[in-house]
């Protein structure tokens, strides 16, 4: 019985304990790709670059998100534009454990100027999702990419998202423990109290 209360102790202290904060360290680099078919005297041809630098910080869980750097994006020299371009951003992960996840966008974009550079260039970069879920290893995500209008691309212009951690994957919660623990006791209790058998004979 002595082992029964003691679990139960340590269960309670469990559940009863606050929650410390959980915190996990990013390690990532991004990949920005452009494709585009403008109609154009000239060019007018959609490019974009990512962000090889290394970009570390901690993310708590259920905390503020991080800004981060997808890359930059700007129209070569023309006449013209395309309604129908797009991008392509890469988060390449490092830390937590190596991984990737990707999110694409809708440009619509006119250039206005001339042939030469400098030009005006008008449009907007709209995401396909609002905000992007997934896994890195056990940790969970929301990356919500930040979407753009009235921009002038032609010289390269940042791009950038808000990153946050939601979330973990197939670890038990303090709660959990405490049921596992109160379980163990009871099982534990119950063989102690348990009588052994007697087996008479018959004379």
């Amino acid at each position: 019985m002595k082992y029964l209360h003691t679990s139960a102790i340590v269960a309670a202290l469990i559940v009863a304990a606050p929650a410390m904060a959980q915190t996990v360290g990013v390690n990532l680099t991004t990949d920005l790709d452009a494709s585009s078919s403008p109609v154009c005297l000239g060019s007018c041809q959609l490019h974009a670059t990512g962000d090889d630098t290394p970009q570390i910080f901690d993310l708590t869980l259920g905390g503020p998100a991080h800004t981060i750097t997808l890359g930059t994006a700007w129209v070569s020299s023309g006449f013209g534009g395309d309604d129908d371009a797009s991008l392509t951003a890469t988060l390449n992960f490092l830390d937590p454990t190596a991984g990737s996840a990707s999110e694409s966008s809708n440009v619509k974009y006119l250039r206005l100027g001339g042939f030469f550079t400098p030009g005006a260039t008008i449009g907007s970069v709209t995401w396909d999702d609002a905000s992007l879920d997934f896994s890195i290893g056990t940790k969970m995500f929301e990356f919500d990419p930040n979407n753009l209008s009235g921009i002038t691309l032609n010289q390269p212009v940042p791009l950038t998202g808000d990153l946050k951690y939601v979330g973990n994957g197939a670890v038990p919660e303090p709660a959990s423990w405490a049921m596992m623990l109160g379980g163990f006791g009871l099982v534990g209790g119950a063989m102690r109290r348990r009588k052994a058998a007697t087996v008479s004979y018959a004379s």
